[in-house]
């Protein structure tokens, strides 16, 4: 009885969670218009990622997010690691919105343009 209790509570909460990948990642599978880096991209990368100590060439110039090859280069990267939301990591204290993360999401899956 227990383990039945213990199931049904463990469902209950994963039910109820939002904006999991697998939910995000079937947000950007319905993407309608064409995403844009340079208005709508590259303002969250900016704000969120190519800050101090992250994602700003401090930690190698490959992860310079504000040069738009290393971006693109990294795309399914940051999309996944985003639409998990282990980027940015809790400890920044920075967490992306759902239409943050699902942007990212549909600019990959649109495939990564600079436009």
């Amino acid at each position: 009885m227990k383990k039945l209790v213990f199931i049904a509570i463990v469902y209950m909460v994963s039910s109820c969670a939002s904006d999991s990948e697998e939910d995000i990642l079937q947000m950007a599978e319905s993407c309608g218009t064409s995403v844009s880096f340079q208005s709508e991209v590259q303002d969250i990368l900016t704000n969120n990622c190519a800050i101090s100590g992250c994602h700003n060439g401090d930690n190698g110039s490959s992860r310079n997010y504000l040069i738009f090859d290393n971006v693109q280069n990294n795309s399914q990267a940051i999309r996944s690691r985003t639409s998990a939301r282990t980027m940015p990591p809790s400890s920044s204290g920075i967490t992306l919105t759902s239409g943050q993360i699902q942007t990212i999401s549909c600019w990959v899956e649109q495939g990564s343009q600079n436009n």
